[in-house]
């Protein structure tokens, strides 16, 4: 289903940070967190519009799709 939506032009943002917690010189907390969005047009009876999708993390990226 993926390639369906890559190839009604959806784009994809993804963005990824580095979380450090640390006390004096010791480091207590490092945490790694994505996220994925997808920007969408919607069929011509819904206007046009611009829709924001949440993509799951191990959802199929647009760069491995063949389009």
């Amino acid at each position: 289903m993926a390639g369906y939506f890559y190839k009604g032009g959806l784009k994809e943002i993804e963005t990824s940070s580095v979380i450090t917690i640390k006390s004096g010189a010791d480091l207590q907390i490092e945490n790694l967190s994505k996220e994925r969005l997808g920007l969408g047009k919607m069929a011509e009876e819904y206007n046009n519009q611009v829709i924001l999708v949440n993509l799951l993390e191990d959802a199929v990226q647009s760069n491995d799709l063949a389009v």
